[in-house]
């Protein structure tokens, strides 16, 4: 070491007891490590000597940038920067910008399955009409077979309806599962392409009514990447 500014005992508090003109880098860095703030396999001492730019995260948690510039004279010039405040804050936006998307995917998605539920609610409704009129008619005696075979065919009407409107309910909540599970734990996966592109779509139906907009889909069946679903989620919605 030649020369250095007060900002290194800040940045590098360890190093602060040790600082005195002449003291080898590789040495400063070892001291590095032995304060446990540094890993042994650091590319910090791998490349003590060459020019270049590096970042990574001590082991106290904090992000520091480290650049080796060739001086005119031959010597070597590191420039520490602490990306930690920086780092901290980019995390922050992220979450935030997760929250909220994933908070319209619950509006949206909340919207879009009210129909489906709405639309079963009202056939049971029907349904238990018809049958409250089968109970009267069967203890009155007034039950005729026309009127008997009516009622199966309103019964098998209306199961179909619920059963067809529950199912596409159910899809529904599969995919904003599937979705909102992806950002809120963006890790790597291996998923079905088309299929994972139709759920996202799913979840932006109720955004894209009433707009002249179209979203169309073309992928083939059966593509199968690694990828960070979450990630990929967030780009289409946006």
């Amino acid at each position: 070491l030649i020369l250095w500014n007060d900002a290194v005992q800040r940045i590098l508090p360890f190093l602060a007891p040790h600082l005195a003109v002449g003291l080898a880098y590789d040495a400063a860095m070892k001291v590095a490590t032995a304060a446990g703030i540094l890993p042994a396999d650091s590319p910090y001492f791998r490349d003590i000597a060459r020019t270049g730019v590096w970042q990574g995260e001590t082991l106290d948690g904090r992000f520091i940038l480290a650049r080796h510039i060739r001086t005119a004279e031959g010597g070597l010039l590191v420039v520490h920067t602490d990306l930690t405040r920086l780092h901290v804050a980019q995390q922050s936006l992220s979450q935030a910008e997760q929250m909220a998307a994933l908070g319209r995917l619950v509006a949206g998605v909340s919207h879009e399955i009210n129909t489906p539920i709405g639309i079963s609610l009202t056939a049971i409704g029907a349904l238990d009409l018809r049958m409250s009129d089968l109970q009267r008619r069967y203890r009155d005696g007034s039950m005729t077979r026309r009127l008997f075979e009516s009622l199966f065919a309103d019964l098998h009407e209306a199961t179909e309806v619920i059963q067809r409107n529950l199912e596409r309910a159910a899809d529904l909540v599969a995919s904003f599962k599937r979705i909102s599970v992806d950002q809120a734990a963006d890790t790597l996966q291996r998923i079905d392409l088309g299929r994972y592109l139709h759920d996202i779509v799913a979840t932006l139906r109720p955004t894209l009514r009433g707009t002249p907009h179209q979203l169309v889909i073309t992928c083939p069946d059966g593509i199968q990447i690694d990828t960070y679903p979450g990630a990929l989620s967030q780009i289409v919605t946006n």
